[in-house]
């Protein structure tokens, strides 16, 4: 899913704190208040522990060798209402961390821009699930195509829980 390349793999962001595959010593998450459990569901909750856990002095150290294999299944209207979530917590975490609104949210105008970007797609996404003639040749195409369309989504879940 991510390619990891940190200049500094003994200090990496706190955005990059995937609890998918994390070690973290109980002293310390005791000290920060472990996960948040206002996050449901599976967006953001490890984003803000490792918020938490930097600002406490903590150093989050990337290992190559510590690796995990994570192959959910979703279809693409499963993928889409993941994505609304994580829009949806991406809120909760600015309006817990409101210093973090200028490192996470891009500016009105480029979040309306991708999103009408991603409705505009949803008219491709048929072909985001089966196959097409020339599907080999445009799929650098519909993959863009594609992460525009959960793009909306993403924003669109983000905005509906803003005007809650």
């Amino acid at each position: 899913m991510h390619s990891f390349r940190f200049s500094d793999p003994s200090d990496v962001p706190f955005v990059h704190l995937y609890s998918c595959n994390v070690s973290i010593p109980r002293a310390a998450l005791l000290r920060v208040g472990l996960f948040d459990e206002r996050f449901t569901g599976a967006a953001f909750e490890d984003i803000d522990l490792g918020y938490r856990l930097k600002r406490s002095g903590c150093r989050l150290i990337f290992n190559s060798n510590a690796t995990v294999t994570h192959e959910p299944v979703l279809s693409l209207e499963g993928f889409r209402h993941k994505r609304f979530n994580a829009g949806s917590a991406l809120h909760r975490l600015i309006t817990k961390h409101p210093e973090l609104q200028a490192m996470l949210v891009p500016s009105a105008s480029l979040r309306v821009l991708r999103s009408e970007l991603g409705r505009l797609t949803a008219l491709l996404g048929g072909t985001f699930e089966r196959p097409v003639p020339l599907r080999r040749l445009l799929l650098p195409v519909l993959g863009q195509a594609c992460w525009f369309h959960l793009e909306h989504h993403f924003w669109a879940g983000y905005n509906e829980t803003a005007r809650l």
